[in-house]
């Protein structure tokens, strides 16, 4: 055989197994379901480097359905460890909350300088608010929170929290009306 039939012989093999390469990836494709690629791109995005806690907050998709009975107030407020410039801040409502009312202008994290929100996640029902700050902090600081709503259209008008430290919770008490660390 001379040179030119055996480099014809060469391609035509590696044109039949660059085939047989993509029929196979696409036969697993279709095993595994047509929106396999799709369902990726919908999954959540959390920040590099911050903790994530097993699919528990998501981007807000859907309709909450409001309770008519309650009062509408912040439980619970948590902080995480700070690590790598990243501050992960939990609140907990008692009710599901309203995601339009809650924007990075709404929220204020600051002590002698506000500083930057990066996102807002919520929970599947509504009630835990997941913010993030990715900023080079010092502590104490401060924590603000304004014009919060309910899907029953009742207002916190605004909630404040002072000398706050990483890794720390506070919880609401109801009787004597006042912000309490555990």
């Amino acid at each position: 055989m001379n040179s030119c039939a055996i480099k014809c012989v060469i391609k035509k093999t590696f044109h039949i197994v660059l085939i047989t390469l993509c029929l196979s990836t696409n036969m697993e494709l279709f095993a595994h379901g047509k929106d396999s690629s799709a369902h990726k791109k919908t999954q959540p995005q959390h920040p590099t480097n911050a903790p994530v806690e097993a699919n528990e907050f998501m981007s807000y998709r859907g309709q909450r359905k409001s309770v008519e009975s309650e009062d509408f107030y912040m439980l619970e407020f948590k902080t995480g460890e700070y690590a790598k410039e990243i501050l992960l801040v939990t609140i907990i409502f008692n009710q599901a909350v309203n995601p339009k009312s809650i924007t990075k202008e709404s929220i204020c994290i600051q002590n002698s300088r506000k500083y930057e929100l990066q996102g807002i996640s919520f929970n599947k029902e509504g009630t835990k608010v997941r913010i993030t700050v990715k900023d080079s902090i010092e502590f104490p600081v401060n924590f603000q929170i304004t014009n919060v709503q309910s899907y029953n259209g009742k207002n916190i008008s605004s909630v404040s929290l002072e000398n706050i430290f990483d890794s720390e919770a506070y919880k609401y008490d109801m009787e004597s009306k006042e912000w309490k660390k555990f």
